[in-house]
């Protein structure tokens, strides 16, 4: 993979772990891939699939793509709204100071941010399969679309999963 690039500094108020551990925490989601404290998530957001891959640093939370060439700031922008970064957690806390039952639940998940897709289409659906069913059967189900309707993409012999478009999931029987 390319040279990292910062998307997120050590002073920005996040808990890398915390934020993404939902992407493992109910089980396979091979969209959303957070193993061994690296996430993955192939994206199209332009000519061809692009695996971005970020990983907490001493430097900040660090972004590297594959390919090489990607648009750095498009994908820049996309990891920071997966992370949550545009949330003010600031203007939160402040709200929250001055409420005993908010005040304590900021002290106990300090810097967790609340995560975005960058594809309207996969929050869409993610929504959709989370509703009224557990959680583990819910990552099951997006996985099991993901594997049949989803592009893949080999980064070092490793494969990796793109959300279904839209378009894939139309011509799907």
């Amino acid at each position: 993979m390319g040279e990292a690039v910062v998307v997120a500094t050590k002073e920005t108020l996040i808990d890398f772990d915390r934020t993404l551990d939902r992407y493992q925490r109910y089980g396979e989601d091979l969209a959303n891939r957070f193993e061994n404290g690296t996430f993955s998530k192939v994206l199209n957001m332009g000519p061809g699939l692009v695996l971005m891959s970020l990983e907490d640093s001493t430097s900040g939370i660090r972004m590297h793509l594959s390919p090489e060439d990607a648009n750095v700031t498009l994908y820049r922008e996309a990891a920071q709204k997966l992370l949550g970064l545009p949330f003010p957690l600031e203007a939160f806390y402040a709200f929250a100071a001055d409420d005993p039952v908010l005040s304590a639940m900021v002290g106990a998940n300090h810097g967790f941010r609340p995560t975005l897709q960058p594809n309207p289409f996969e929050m869409l659906v993610a929504s959709i399969t989370a509703q009224q069913i557990n959680l583990p059967f819910a990552f099951t189900t997006r996985s099991r679309l993901v594997r049949t309707y989803g592009d893949t993409i080999t980064v070092n012999g490793e494969v990796f999963y793109a959300f279904p478009s839209p378009e894939n999931l139309a011509g799907a029987e």
